[in-house]
């Protein structure tokens, strides 16, 4: 199982995966790169990296961080 962490302020969300997790996959300019993570922005890039996951029969668990501030990466 993995175990990805989900960041989010009041107007905004992003999955923290590490890029080699998410490596050969392309996702949108949205999704910012920072310390060996990529942050999937969460309308459109989340999503997709979720789906590609479970077709990959990989299990998720998903821990939510709330940051009162905004937040980008």
């Amino acid at each position: 199982m993995k175990q990805y962490t989900f960041i989010h302020d009041p107007g905004h969300g992003w999955l923290e995966v590490p890029q080699e997790d998410a490596k050969g996959i392309r996702f949108s300019k949205y999704s910012p790169r920072r310390n060996g993570n990529i942050y999937l922005e969460e309308d459109c890039d989340a999503p997709k990296f979720l789906e590609i996951m479970k077709a990959r029969g990989v299990e998720i668990e998903i821990v939510d961080k709330y940051v009162e501030i905004g937040w980008r990466g």
